[in-house]
């Protein structure tokens, strides 16, 4: 999924761009629908998804690495560099954070959202370059047809949101077909910069 995201279809060469339909395959329902734009930055989209995927359990294993060293710490004696010490007045003592305790628990967290996605990747999104066929004209005539149908059979609308979202006419339209009466999928916007910032 990461190398799709990155690419631009409409800058690929033909032969480039026919391999893309090869990425698909048949399901019954979709996890997510992903509504982007194609000139969004694809580098910016990969730490989008890693973040929304992963952002949690990078989270909790990052704490939990950094509350492992901080005990090993403090029960084997083992020296501390202190990168602060905060004085608590309730437990009467001295709160040391380490050196070891953020490096590692930092690093820990930067391992799952580079490597996460090959342990934790069952989920099936529709992207409209390899669920769409690009070169072959009633392929894609038949795609964009059934774009209402492949919304509906998704759990989830998902946007990743930028500047240029709401000029592309494409992406308007997904959001119209998203918003008709009866359609009650949970649409999520995802704001890329902000994201990133994280």
């Amino acid at each position: 999924m990461g190398r799709l995201i990155r690419v631009r279809a409409d800058t690929l060469e033909t032969s480039e761009q026919e391999k893309l339909y090869d990425f698909s395959r048949p399901v019954q329902r979709y996890h997510r629908f992903l509504s982007h734009c194609w000139s969004s930055p694809g580098w910016k989209k990969v730490v989008v998804l890693a973040v929304d995927h992963l952002g949690l359990p990078a989270f909790v294993i990052a704490g939990t690495v950094a509350l492992a060293v901080h005990i090993v710490q403090n029960v084997w004696g083992l020296p501390k560099a202190s990168l602060f010490v905060r004085h608590d007045t309730y437990l009467r003592a001295d709160l040391q954070i380490s050196f070891w305790e953020f490096g590692l628990g930092e690093a820990t967290a930067l391992l799952v959202l580079l490597g996460g996605h090959l342990l934790y990747n069952n989920t099936c999104y529709f992207l409209d370059c390899a669920s769409i066929h690009q070169t072959d004209t009633k392929l894609k005539l038949a795609g964009i047809a059934a774009l209402p149908d492949f919304l509906r059979t998704s759990d989830e609308i998902v946007v990743m949101w930028d500047k240029t979202y709401l000029s592309r006419l494409w992406c308007v339209y997904e959001l119209a077909v998203t918003q008709v009466p009866g359609a009650c999928k949970p649409l999520r916007l995802m704001p890329m910069d902000m994201y990133v910032a994280l």
